[in-house]
């Protein structure tokens, strides 16, 4: 999920680095980091800006903060709406279990629905 993070922080070669107010795409594996650095500048004194994104391992983070309002209620959603999506697909892996039938004319299978079964039959 991109988002903007007000400040993250990051543990390199035992160096630590602190990133503020940059876009930020997480993953399971680890962290994309947009920022912009400057260049040079121009023959006339302008900065020459350049954008550039970083990919950093998850071992290399230490933290995220969000602390714009704005940003604190959208990451509390996200995290809240996937916690809820593992729970309902953990829910239906374990209704699908319970749920898988025999096949019938198998010894076990409820034949109830089969238009072929007798129940009034004597089995010997």
């Amino acid at each position: 999920m991109q988002q903007k993070a007000n400040e993250v922080v990051l543990l390199l070669n035992g160096e630590i680095i602190t990133y503020t107010d940059v876009k930020i795409i997480e993953t399971e594996d680890g962290l994309y980091v947009r920022d912009d650095f400057k260049r040079g500048t121009t023959e006339d004194g302008k900065d020459i800006i350049q954008k550039r994104t970083t990919y950093y391992g998850r071992k290399d983070l230490l933290k995220i903060v969000w602390s714009e309002d704005s940003l604190v209620e959208s990451v509390e959603e996200a995290v809240l709406a996937e916690l809820i999506q593992d729970k309902f697909e953990h829910l239906m892996d374990i209704y699908d279990e319970e749920d898988d039938e025999e096949v019938i004319g198998t010894p076990k299978a409820d034949r109830r629905d089969d238009p072929k079964f007798n129940p009034y039959t004597k089995e010997d």
